[in-house]
């Protein structure tokens, strides 16, 4: 039996939509509760608070709305993520739903894998924001139980305070920013999935500042007060600042995911050799390292599509090679590409720590390793932007490997259209 992964609040007057929903949801493991109105929303809420509500806008009684603002006015619930469900799709509704306090706006019918999607993001968001409060609960325990140790650093923790009421401050006022641009940028947010993107890249940039106050603060305790600290406070404070540059990374690589959906596709021809042969060289800038990869560039057909965007797959999928083939006595990146009727088709091979095939499917998604990160450094979030790139053209990828044995990722462009033809 499959475990819950996460309790999903589900609330719609019409019992076939409850019925899809739970049946959608349920086949991926969340666990569903499912009611008809929001008077019984809310008791289930008190009752035991789930990790996500889908709600329904016009239901009898109470609307969505009025569900949502009370949600909001207890402090208890007001963190929990709420994704309104409509047949409307009128961009006032939208902008009502966002100011009432809900986090996203699905318009009926919905596609299964778009509101998948969109949970799992949410669900993303939340944890992060949970797991920033628990180091900045356990920050403040441990400076607390050192008190008499760190009497000299008592000032700077009030300052640390301070800023981290303004990194809250701010942050409300970008969310009261967000709200004002969804209204603002109507004409360009023509997809629902634009609007959740722009949503997830402004809540990434907005946990930026707390972790710099992090950061910096751990710094100067080390620096100004290492020998009060002595060597398990100096250990202590060195972790927290290891998870800050973690997390750090983490929320960059979630930013650049996110501007890739939202960049414009200007599309031109590509010269993939050169631009394959230019990112290994940026990736490996050290002649004598490089020296040691045997890296094997192919003839590569040009390809029509936007080279700015192309680039970040090359990045991706040449730096994955080069990392998991390092612990190889010579490690090999071999790379092709050949013509496949309308498309070209792309190879990156290695003969590096390969993967179980049994897994290939967890590959392309948000914070999936198959590695240990005590293995190989690592987000997560590479192949996914990979794909959605190559989506975005048109094409796919996919990939083949063996534990042990290297690995092989393929993925499919439009190829340069001949003199007088339509681009693809």
């Amino acid at each position: 039996m499959i475990e819950p992964t996460a309790d999903i609040l589900i609330v719609d007057d019409i019992p076939d939509n409850l019925r899809l929903l739970s049946g959608i949801l349920g086949k991926q493991g969340y666990k569903c509760r499912p009611v008809p109105n929001g008077a019984l929303a809310l008791k289930a809420v008190e009752s035991e608070a789930p990790d996500l509500i889908l709600l329904d806008i016009n239901m009898p009684g109470m609307n969505g709305y009025e569900v949502c603002a009370k949600l909001q006015a207890d402090v208890r619930w007001r963190e929990v993520p709420v994704i309104f469900l409509s047949a409307i799709g009128d961009q006032n509704d939208k902008v009502r739903a966002f100011e009432a306090g809900g986090v996203d706006y699905v318009t009926k019918p919905f596609q299964p894998g778009e509101i998948l999607a969109r949970i799992k993001t949410h669900l993303a968001i939340t944890e992060l924001r949970r797991s920033l409060r628990r180091m900045n609960a356990d920050l403040e325990e441990r400076v607390k139980h050192r008190t008499g140790e760190l009497a000299a650093s008592n000032v700077r923790l009030r300052v640390e305070v301070e800023e981290r009421k303004a990194a809250e401050e701010q942050v409300q006022r970008l969310n009261a920013d967000l709200e004002r641009r969804v209204e603002e940028r109507t004409e360009q947010l023509k997809a629902s999935n634009r609007e959740l993107e722009a949503f997830s890249y402004s809540v990434s940039h907005d946990l930026r500042a707390p972790l710099r106050a992090i950061e910096g603060f751990s710094a100067m305790a080390v620096r100004n007060h290492g020998a009060a600290l002595g060597p398990d406070g100096q250990r202590l404070l060195e972790t927290v600042r290891k998870n800050v540059t973690k997390m750090a990374r983490l929320i960059e690589d979630l930013l650049t995911f996110s501007r890739t959906g939202r960049t414009e596709l200007v599309s031109g021809r590509v010269e993939m050799q050169e631009l394959a042969r230019a990112t290994f060289e940026e990736l490996v800038p050290d002649p004598g390292l490089r020296a040691k990869i045997d890296f094997r560039l192919g003839d590569l057909p040009a390809v029509q599509g936007s080279e700015a965007l192309l680039k970040q797959v090359w990045v991706n999928l040449l730096s994955n090679a080069v990392k998991f083939s390092s612990k190889a006595e010579r490690p090999v990146v071999e790379v092709e590409g050949a013509v496949e009727g309308e498309k070209v088709v792309f190879r990156v091979r290695d003969n590096g720590a390969g993967f179980d095939m049994a897994y290939a499917g967890k590959l392309f998604g948000v914070f999936q390793r198959l590695h240990g990160e005590t293995e190989f450094e690592g987000t997560g979030i590479g192949l996914a932007l990979v794909q959605r790139v190559v989506e975005r053209h048109g094409g796919r990828v996919w990939a083949e490997g063996a534990v042990g044995q290297g690995a092989t990722f393929s993925f499919s462009i439009p190829a340069v259209p001949p003199a007088g033809g339509v681009p693809g």
